[in-house]
């Protein structure tokens, strides 16, 4: 409900320095509600709060100095206004479509719209037009309706009319305040004199007043008002209500909670009892006040003009001020008990105990010399004994000649003796710290020690203890190391107690139930419950604890409360049920070191204070309130609807989404997955606004969320879209892609044929070319030479040398022919057969003819293969047409390495050169160069079936003078090996 504006700014922010003092005596450290202050730090934008707004959907809205502020309890949205005017919003309304409506102090008036302030034309018309000054504005009950310091405008399908204007003289501001009654369909506007009632736009009556200015309000259908003047009073129903604690201050607004009617004032906040004509139940003493507003958990906000935010989660959630302690150092609150006289002890971080009675009243604050952190607390005649000192119930001084510490726990066996568990050991202490030890029976074995200056001490275990217990139904000493659970027998005798799994048990605490079994606290083991010393019930997070690290336990009546790092919750002994029961507790980011409970109270003792309530009160969960905000496709926002049918294109989605829940301050998680593809729910933190999908297959989605909170889950939340396939998957196209495949199939296998029809070809081609180059090498003229060329010799009497020049020809022939019917040959066999064939020419020529073949002698010739046969015919044309016409010395060198992969085969001869053997040859009619055509067929079929070609560069030579030195060949052939 918005603040009364026509106060000027300066005086309405103005500092009380007065303080109010309540007119009845009043406890405060029993009364004080439990308060959390929203600061900057969880995004808090502003601490000048002027109005707030809970919507019908519970998120709440605050108008501060920075702009309009949305809340759902983790994220703190502003939405500034788009004109450099004042942002500061001072009113804040909803009309009944859920649209939220602001006014700022320009006068001006928007209202949200995709999350923007738009500026609402039928308002602005009317307040620029006629350059009107604004008191209120209102958009309920399905109309829009305007009041100025004069006038009260109503609008007819958005044109404005004047429905009522003040006749005083006496002053031109007449109207201070603007009401709506929902119950009677009625608009109150306070004046001077009176309170004007309107129904239906017609005035109905008038009520008469002090002359004041009055701020309204409405309260169970009836109208009630706060006077701002130099008396302040509060009407409720027509009937004062006592202030006189309140006239020292300035009284802001009155604000209705549902069933409760508040005061807002310079000096905190009060209740008013509408039944007493009291105020009450003051709290927030310094703080200027603005409004307070109640969410749909029952949960309170406080805004103030200065300092910010205020979160009460329940009028029944108390906070025990406690004298005598630092509010800007708080120590640490740690151990709390209840004495047989009914008061309650509580420790500190400082060595203190604090005693209150019964109904929370401060008695004594007991302090230690040593003011270290109390671990335990143990009450034993009229001693209060503590890790940190003892003392005397009513003394607040330790006793001085016990000065000692006493270990981590203190119980009493039935011998009056202290049984204690230390940083060092475990075992018995004499309980005046002086006398010998009561020994049990059957314990003398165990070693006496001294303890401090002149007591005795059974040690047990020399090892750290954690804590200890006694049972005294049984006699039995129950012992927490740090390594194992013991327990010594009636007989004296050590033994350990494991869990089923022969798990170690590691205990933080032990309470004994009224049926004689005992309830263990593990660090991380959860809740063990033992009989006759064994296991016989274990809870963990698989019988849906929170958390394996339990603290702190209490039994009461049927139920096991439960203290771990999650927070509190109760265990049923009749239904088994594990509950979480802190939900309503709003202690995010406190840490409760322990708790208590007497009668129908808890008391939770933690680093901030100490807070008790009624156990019912934590009874009560509130599910976490879930919508869908938004969705954005490849990152265009769309129109956010169920069933959406998009393009295979549209596949990059963005889902925004909120969670309305305060009690929780965002101590909850989302979980998520798409239906029927996820089995598995994906986590994330209440920090999260959205989930972003990309690259999303085509198909049919179904996205599930929703909010967990301890043990409560929200109700699933379903979103349907499509991601429609793209056309190359349609059943149209599908049917075209197997018709167009059949028909590939048809040409890739009709080419396939054609081209094993070409390959056939080739190959007959390739062993008609290999039988061609075989005819080359035995070619009839070169036969000729040879033979005349053995004759010659037989003639001439040299019948040994014709024999051996006869050997070597038909050796070559049988050469020839094995390798006729390969493919490949090795590159040695090839320079073999090429060696042979060179020396029978040079047998022809005289001593003038030479000849060189360089082969690499790094590798093995004999592993690399090339195609049989493919050098001689260069070599034969390299001898019969270059050299056989040469006149002098005759030179032939044959150079072969592997270069780059490739085989480099180079022939280079002195001979006369090509131009000229072409010529001499001819001059013979009937030559023909069949070795080199042969090769050269043989050359290209050879290239058109590998992958890897074989090249022939031919090279002239020339000497300076343009005469011709001979021939170069060069020929690469790709290296294989066998």
């Amino acid at each position: 409900m918005p603040i009364l504006s026509i106060f000027s700014l300066n005086k309405f922010l103005s500092k009380s320095i007065l303080f109010f003092v309540l007119f009845y005596a009043f406890t405060l450290s029993a009364q004080e509600p439990f308060l959390r202050k929203i600061s900057f730090l969880e995004g808090m934008p502003s601490d000048v709060i002027y109005d707030m707004y809970v919507s019908k959907k519970g998120l709440l809205y605050l108008g501060t100095d920075k702009g309009l502020v949305s809340y759902d309890g983790v994220h703190f949205i502003l939405y500034p206004f788009d004109e450099n005017l004042s942002n500061s919003v001072n009113s804040i309304q909803e009309d009944e479509n859920g649209v939220i409506y602001c006014k700022n102090f320009s006068n001006q008036i928007y209202f949200l719209s995709n999350d923007r302030l738009n500026l609402d034309k039928t308002f602005n018309d009317l307040i620029s037009k006629r350059e009107l000054s604004v008191v209120e504005f209102s958009v309920l009950n399905k109309q829009k309706v305007l009041l100025t310091p004069n006038e009260f405008y109503t609008f007819n399908k958005n044109k404005p009319a004047l429905l009522f204007e003040s006749k005083r003289q006496i002053d031109k501001n007449d109207f201070f305040h603007l009401a709506y009654n929902s119950l009677k369909n009625e608009y109150y506007i306070s004046s001077l004199q009176s309170i004007l009632v309107f129904k239906k736009y017609s005035l109905i009556k008038e009520i008469e007043t002090e002359q004041n200015q009055k701020i309204l309000e409405t309260h169970h259908g009836k109208v009630c008002f706060v006077s701002k003047s130099d008396i302040n009073a509060i009407n409720v129903f027509g009937k004062n209500i006592n202030t006189n604690n309140l006239k020292t201050t300035n009284l802001n607004r009155l604000s209705s909670c549902g069933s409760e009617l508040w005061i807002c004032t310079n000096d905190g906040i009060l209740e008013v009892n509408t039944n007493k004509g009291i105020v009450e139940n003051p709290f927030l003493s310094g703080k200027r006040i603005s409004d307070i507003v109640i969410d749909k958990e029952g949960n309170h906000w406080i805004s103030s003009l200065d300092n910010g935010l205020f979160f009460m989660p329940s009028l029944k959630l108390k906070n025990l001020s406690i004298k005598g302690v630092d509010e800007q150092k708080k120590p640490n609150f740690s151990r709390v008990r209840i004495a047989k006289n009914g008061h309650f002890f509580v420790a500190t971080s400082t060595g203190c105990v604090f005693e209150f009675d019964e109904n929370g009243k401060q008695l004594l604050k007991y302090q230690s010399e040593n003011k270290t952190e109390i671990e335990f607390i143990t009450f034993h005649n009229d001693m209060i004994i503590t890790s940190a000192g003892v003392f005397k119930i009513g003394n607040p001084n330790p006793i001085s000649d016990i000065r000692m510490y006493l270990g981590k726990e203190v119980v009493i066996d039935r011998y009056g003796n202290f049984v204690m568990a230390s940083s060092t050991y475990a075992g018995l202490l004499a309980s005046d710290f002086k006398t010998k030890i009561i020994i049990p029976e059957n314990f003398e074995k165990y070693e006496i020690k001294k303890f401090g200056l002149s007591a005795n001490f059974l040690c047990l275990r020399e090892r750290r203890a954690r804590t200890v217990f006694y049972d005294k139904n049984t006699n039995i000493y129950y012992v927490a190391y740090n390594d194992d659970l013991y327990y010594y027998d009636k007989n004296g005798d050590e033994n350990i107690i494991k869990l089923p799994n022969d798990d170690e048990i590691i205990v933080s605490e032990m309470l004994q139930h009224n049926d004689g079994s005992i309830w263990i606290a593990t660090t991380q083991k959860g809740i063990v419950q033992i009989k006759n010393q064994k296991v016989v019930k274990h809870l963990t997070i698989k019988n849906k604890l929170s958390s394996n690290n339990c603290r702190r336990i209490e039994i009461d009546d049927e139920t096991l409360w439960i203290l771990n790092d999650k927070g509190i919750e109760t265990y049923n002994f009749k239904t088994s049920e594990v509950k979480n029961a802190s939900a309503n507790l709003c202690m995010k980011g406190i840490t409760i070191n322990d708790f208590i409970i007497k009668n129908d109270t808890i008391a939770f003792i933690t680093n901030e204070g100490i807070f008790y309530t009624n156990k019912n009160f934590l009874d009560v969960n509130y599910v976490p309130q879930f919508e869908f905000t938004g969705i954005w496709i490849n990152r265009k926002k769309a129109a956010f609807k169920n069933d959406l049918a998009l393009d295979y294109t549209q596949n990059n989605i963005q889902i925004d989404f909120r969670t309305i829940h305060y009690k929780s301050l965002g101590d909850y998680t989302y979980e998520y997955r798409f239906k029927n593809i996820d089995n598995k729910w994906n986590t994330i933190t209440s920090d999260a606004s959205n989930v972003k999908f990309s690259s999303l297959k085509s198909g049919n989605y179904v996205f599930q969320i929703r909010v967990k909170y301890g043990d409560i889950t929200s109700e699933i939340k379903e979103l349907h879209f499509e991601i429609k396939k793209p056309f190359w998957l349609q059943w149209w196209f599908i049917i075209l892609e197997i018709l167009g495949v059949v028909f590939l199939v048809y040409l890739v296998n009709k080419r396939a044929v054609l081209r094993t029809k070409r390959r056939q070809e080739v190959k007959e081609q390739l062993a008609l070319s290999q039988l061609t180059a075989l005819r080359s090498q035995m070619n009839p003229h070169f036969m000729f030479n040879v033979l005349n060329s053995v004759q010659g010799l037989i003639y001439s009497n040299q019948k040994s040398k014709a024999s051996e020049y006869l050997g070597k020809f038909s050796d070559l022939m049988r050469k020839i022919l094995e390798a006729s019917d390969k493919k490949e040959i090795t590159v040695e066999k090839e320079f073999e057969m090429l060696d042979m064939y060179i020396s029978l020419e040079k047998s022809r020529f005289d001593t003038d003819f030479e000849y060189k073949i360089n082969l690499p002698t790094s590798i093995d010739l004999s592993q690399y293969v090339i195609p049989s046969m493919i050098i001689q015919p260069f070599v034969e044309n390299a001898i019969k047409h270059g050299l056989m016409h040469k006149i002098g010395l005759k030179e032939l060198k044959i150079n072969g390495e592997i270069i780059n992969e490739y085989w480099q085969f180079v022939i280079d001869d002195n001979g006369v050169g090509r131009a000229k053997a072409e010529k001499i040859n001819k001059s013979f009619k009937n030559h023909k160069s069949f070795a080199t055509n042969a090769i050269g067929s043989r050359i290209s079929l050879i290239n058109k079936v590998s992958s890897s070609k074989i090249e022939i560069m031919v090279e002239d030579k020339f000497s300076n003078t343009n005469e011709p030195l001979g021939t170069k060949i060069t020929i690469l052939i790709p290296v294989k090996t066998l």
